[in-house]
């Protein structure tokens, strides 16, 4: 059974939310990820980029993708003028942009998963899952540009095609 779900408003605010604690500086982030404070420049550049990608996919829930092209831009005109300003502390800006990006992403997944149905009810007989495959992938790079644009053609859309089998049985 092919099933088509899609991230309600509250699941990609949830997973913004989470999104906002990685990069922060009172947060340490994974081993792949920066386990040094950042600096207040850094920082602040994050927040500011963050701020913006947050705000456009608050846009993009109100109105749609073209509604929150402007603020799209104005997030990538932001971390281009912090490519020209920081030089050297530029990578940890791209670094802690596409964690975000991940934990969004991810976040997102895992509640449209958490609110699938785990049986059904067949008459007098119960429907347990039996195996779960998403069929849309998103692959995330090094670009953060490229990272924000399915991140955010993701939240303008918000579909999993999940293919769940169920039998009967116990679970």
């Amino acid at each position: 059974m092919n099933v088509f779900e899609t991230a309600s408003p509250r699941i990609l605010l949830d997973a913004l939310k989470a999104s906002w604690a990685v990069g922060d500086v009172r947060v340490t982030l994974s081993k792949e990820g920066l386990n040094a404070p950042l600096v207040d420049e850094v920082a602040n550049w994050i927040e500011r980029i963050w701020e913006k990608v947050d705000g456009a996919v608050h846009r993009i829930e109100a109105a749609g993708r073209d509604a929150a092209q402007p603020i799209i831009d104005d997030a990538l005109e932001l971390y281009r003028l912090a490519r020209e300003d920081l030089k050297d502390g530029v990578e940890a800006v791209r670094n802690a942009l596409l964690e975000r990006i991940n934990v969004f992403m991810s976040k997102a997944v895992d509640l449209i998963l958490q609110s699938m149905k785990p049986e059904l009810l067949f008459g007098n007989r119960t429907l347990h899952v039996a195996s779960v495959a998403v069929g849309r992938t998103v692959t995330l790079g090094t670009s953060f540009e490229l990272s924000l644009e399915k991140m955010l053609s993701f939240s303008a859309d918000g579909e999993l095609s999940i293919n769940v089998q169920y039998e009967f049985g116990k679970p």
